[in-house]
């Protein structure tokens, strides 16, 4: 399970179609590991942050097996695991200029 905070510029009209261009990428990467690969956590924030329209991401949560995981870089599996994502949340903050 992993959630992020992510700030869109304020020229963003759909937010719902962000979400889901994040929810793909994080998804695809996680679905491409293979078993006993590592997960990196720096490319799970990048792909989030990566998108055009996100001024800003940050990893809120990470659990695996519904258990808080903190994880500074990397994730190792052991050699017979393989990762699947359960849920990915994503809490959107559009910045307005005042």
């Amino acid at each position: 399970d992993i959630e992020f905070s992510v700030k869109l510029s304020n020229k963003v009209t759909n937010s719902g179609i962000i979400e889901s261009q994040i929810k793909t990428a994080v998804q695809n990467y996680i679905d491409g590991l293979g078993i006993g690969k590592q997960i990196s956590i720096q490319k799970v924030t990048s792909l989030a942050a990566l998108n055009d329209s996100v001024n800003s991401a940050f990893l809120t949560s990470f659990k695996v097996n519904g258990d808080n995981v903190v994880v500074k870089d990397v994730l190792n599996l052991d050699w017979d695991e393989r990762p699947y994502v359960n849920t990915i949340k994503i809490n959107i903050f559009i910045l307005n200029k005042i």
